[in-house]
C-alpha cells in the first residue's frame, strides 16, 4: 500500500528520532527539544527536502459572496416550536417575529454554531437570529425524532452546548 508524505514523516519521527535520542542519551523533554532545534530538524530537512516543481500557491482566495464563518460551522436541522423558539440539546434559542409580525412556528430551520461559539438560525437561507459567542463545552447526544414506525438503527448527532448561558436560554 502506498504511503503518503505524512505517514512517511510519522514513520521517520517514530523510528529515527527515537533512535537518535537514545543514541545521544537524551532522556528528558528539555534535552529533546534542544536536540530537535539545534540538530535534528536541520539534518532532516537537508536530507529529505525536495524542491517543488512549481512555486504556484495551492490555495485560492475565498469569493466575496461566501460566508466562510457559516461554511465552517456545526450545522443542525431543527423545527421551530409553537412558542417561536428552537430547542436543541436542552438549549433554547428564541426567534423574534419576522417581517409583518410573522411567526416561525413549525418551520424547518437550519441552526449553525460558529467556531467562536455563537449560534445562528436560518430560515430558507435567510439569517433570522444570531446569539453572542459562548464557550464550547463537552458535546451531548441528541437523537433525531423518527416519523416512521419502521425499526431502524438510531442515529446519534453531537450537539456542542454553549455553557455561558444560564439555563441554556437565549433571548
Amino acid at each position: 500500500m502506498a504511503k503518503g508524505r505524512v505517514e512517511r514523516l510519522f514513520g521517520v519521527l517514530q523510528d529515527r528520532l527515537i533512535a537518535e535520542l537514545e543514541f545521544e542519551k537524551i532522556t528528558n523533554r528539555e534535552g529533546a527539544n534542544c536536540f530537535l532545534k539545534k540538530r535534528f530538524i536541520a539534518e532532516h530537512n537537508r536530507r529529505f527536502a525536495i524542491t517543488p516543481e512549481g512555486s504556484q500557491k495551492a490555495w485560492r482566495t475565498i469569493p466575496r459572496d461566501v460566508d466562510i464563518k457559516r461554511t465552517i460551522s456545526f450545522r443542525y436541522q431543527a423545527v421551530v416550536g409553537n412558542d417561536n423558539a428552537v430547542r436543541l440539546g436542552g438549549m433554547v434559542i428564541d426567534i423574534p417575529e419576522g417581517p409583518r409580525r410573522r411567526g416561525y412556528a413549525k418551520a424547518k430551520v437550519e441552526v449553525r454554531q460558529l467556531l467562536d461559539g455563537s449560534w445562528r438560525v436560518y430560515y430558507k437561507g435567510t439569517l433570522i437570529v444570531q446569539t453572542n459567542p459562548t464557550p464550547l463545552i463537552e458535546p451531548i447526544r441528541a437523537k433525531p425524532r423518527r416519523k416512521s414506525r419502521a425499526r431502524a438503527a438510531p442515529e446519534e448527532h453531537w450537539v456542542y452546548m454553549a455553557s455561558a448561558v444560564e439555563g441554556g436560554h437565549f433571548h
